[in-house]
């Protein structure tokens, strides 16, 4: 019977290859992956409860990063903000996500789409519905142009929320028609 006195655990070696890979990355790299990161858990619907890498990520994407790394980070600041209760403060950071988007080059309009989304949502909550349509038609127009349909029939369906708060019920049933439209139209079959 033979002992292997030389297992190591996994834990320990995940750790150790991390730190090899963080020394050898540079700065650049370092804050790309913690933005990837930071994306990945929001796209696994965290709540944040901080922004504090948030805010280290807009700093330095802001003055070094591309049109859509600016948009991506201000996006998640904004994400940040509005788990934690601070609409006014996710708006702003909605606003300049938006403002970095770069429609003339390689805009991310899946991004864009989100972040105009949100803040469509932010105005719902406050109840400033006429706000919250405008920014869904600016969401239905990115979905559009990212060619999504789907997230287009989702961001049209968010009308109704609007038009309920409005009580404009002949828009209401306006806005369902289409959007079963646009479901049978895109459904596989």
């Amino acid at each position: 019977m033979q002992q292997n006195h030389w297992r190591v655990s996994s834990l320990p070696m995940a750790l150790l290859w991390g730190a090899l890979l963080l020394f050898s990355c540079s700065k650049h790299d370092l804050r790309v992956q913690q933005l990837n990161d930071l994306q990945a858990q929001n796209q696994a619907d965290t709540v944040f409860r901080s922004d504090s890498l948030q805010k280290i990520l807009v700093d330095y994407f802001n003055r070094h990063g591309t049109a859509n790394e600016k948009m991506l980070a201000n996006y998640l600041l904004g994400r940040a903000y509005a788990d934690m209760g601070e609409a006014p403060k996710a708006l702003q950071a909605y606003h300049d996500a938006a403002e970095y988007a770069d429609t003339l080059n390689d805009c991310d309009y899946s991004l864009l789409m989100r972040v105009h989304a949100q803040t469509a949502d932010l105005f719902f909550r406050q109840y400033l519905p006429n706000l919250s349509l405008q920014e869904i038609d600016l969401a239905c127009a990115c979905a559009l142009k990212s060619n999504d349909s789907l997230s287009y029939a989702l961001c049209k369906e968010q009308k109704v929320r609007a038009y309920y708060q409005l009580g404009e019920n002949d828009s209401i049933l306006m806005v369902s028609n289409d959007v079963h439209s646009i479901y049978q139209n895109t459904s596989v079959h």
